[in-house]
């Protein structure tokens, strides 16, 4: 350094000042005065630095807890959708499921329909028509294919059914088993052809009874068609809305069904007869007489032709 001597700004410590002998620096230090403008000015930079420093952090803290907002209410909009895609897979699984069981139901209900029109195709119905409850007992009272000849409707007051050996007089249904005093029950009753000993209609102008007699049931006592209507159900013991034998009946149904019933009384006539099988026994075998008559051919009691043609008879009536 080539600089005069005098006070100099120590290198060595930048808060002194340091006296250059115009050769070497001595030890002699002195403080260094900073003015108090500057001074002044480098505390209102540090505030100015710490303020914006304190702002930056804030801004960085606002930042990051908006940043953690978000990717909360993103996860939770991605929970969301997750579930709503699940509920939506449900639904869609359910309804398919639901489709499927009412195509099923729908071709069983085609199948049991078509059923019923094959079993009921050839059966003659006459009169009122008759209820689904009504086919559906008369059904579960017939054997495997079995089906009835004759249906005689009568409304609430029930319905015949005659198969080929028996008849039924049926009385269910909500309002027919309330009529016949078996409030949501049923009076069903089986009358084998065999049993049946009459078939009668008491009828008056409009209406009727249609009575079949067996030796259980005997018409000992007339009965009308209104009888015990207005009566408690079951107070008289020959009321024929609630006897099992009596279907009410109206007169110009009887009529109409009448060539029906005619034929029924046939056929109850022809399940009496009995069939005599006359089966050929003998007390003495076929050996035991062809000894009689060898021994009446010995005897002289038969002669040849005789003997021949009694033998030949005989084995072959075997």
């Amino acid at each position: 350094m080539q600089a005069p001597a005098g006070w100099y700004a120590d290198p060595y410590d930048p808060k002194t000042f340091r006296y250059w002998d115009g050769a070497a620096w001595t030890g002699h230090v002195a403080p260094r005065h900073v003015p108090q403008q500057l001074q002044i000015g480098e505390r209102q930079a540090e505030r100015n630095d710490q303020k914006e420093a304190a702002a930056l952090a804030k801004v960085a803290k606002r930042d990051e807890k908006a940043a953690s907002r978000t990717a909360a209410v993103e996860a939770r909009q991605q929970q969301v959708s997750e579930w709503q895609a699940a509920q939506e897979a449900a639904k869609a699984q359910k309804q398919a499921y639901a489709n499927a069981a009412k195509a099923q139901r729908q071709a069983e209900l085609e199948a049991t329909e078509e059923s019923a029109l094959a079993y009921w195709a050839d059966v003659r119905f006459v009169g009122e028509k008759v209820s689904a409850k009504a086919k559906q007992t008369i059904r579960a009272h017939g054997q495997e294919s079995e089906q009835p000849w004759l249906m005689v409707g009568s409304g609430t007051a029930g319905v015949l059914a005659a198969f080929h050996d028996r008849v039924m007089i049926v009385k269910t249904g909500t309002m027919t088993s309330f009529m016949a005093g078996a409030f949501l029950g049923g009076r069903i009753t089986t009358f084998p052809l065999v049993d049946i000993t009459s078939i009668e209609f008491n009828g008056q102008w409009l209406t009727g009874v249609l009575e079949i007699l067996t030796p259980s049931y005997q018409g000992t006592a007339n009965k009308d068609y209104w009888r015990g209507t207005n009566r408690s159900r079951n107070a008289d013991s020959n009321d024929p809305w609630t006897l099992s034998n009596t279907l009410p009946l109206l007169k110009v149904v009887y009529q109409q069904a009448l060539p029906e019933i005619n034929e029924l009384r046939k056929r109850i006539v022809e399940s009496k007869k009995t069939q005599v099988i006359v089966q050929s026994t003998r007390s003495v075998s076929v050996a035991d007489e062809l000894r009689k008559l060898a021994e009446l051919h010995r005897e002289g009691i038969l002669d040849d032709a005789e003997y021949a043609t009694a033998k030949g008879n005989l084995i072959a009536g075997g």
